[in-house]
């Protein structure tokens, strides 16, 4: 087999996956989309019950809430916004691993130099 034989089965095989799967995209979404219809009369039934037993007045304060933490500045802002701790650099890594090393290695040549005085 030839390096361009070779390169047009992988191009035909790739091709052929990539195919399969936006078929078969359309028919996993379809399916998730049932789902969400599904759950979106169960929540909305639910969401209906839970305002008629609490009543008017504290359903308009629920959302005046909401409407203040939602606003920009609001604690919704706060709540919503993902944070992450900042990883180090790759600069900061190396220089880790570095130092780690150089700390490994006088260990060693100390064990070793206690050896060959002993």
């Amino acid at each position: 087999m030839s390096l361009t034989h070779q390169q047009e089965v992988l191009n035909d095989y790739m091709n052929d996956s990539n195919w399969k799967k936006m078929c078969g995209a359309v028919a996993a979404l379809v399916v998730k989309m049932d789902c969400a219809d599904e759950g979106f009369g169960t929540t909305q039934e639910a969401f209906q019950e839970l305002s008629q037993r609490i009543g008017p007045e504290f359903g308009e304060k629920w959302e005046q809430e909401e409407w203040t933490a939602l606003s920009p500045g609001g604690i919704g802002c706060r709540i919503y916004k993902a944070k992450t701790a900042k990883e180090p650099g790759l600069d900061e890594v190396c220089h880790q691993l570095t130092a780690e090393e150089k700390k490994t290695k006088a260990n060693y040549q100390a064990q070793w130099h206690s050896l060959l005085t002993a």
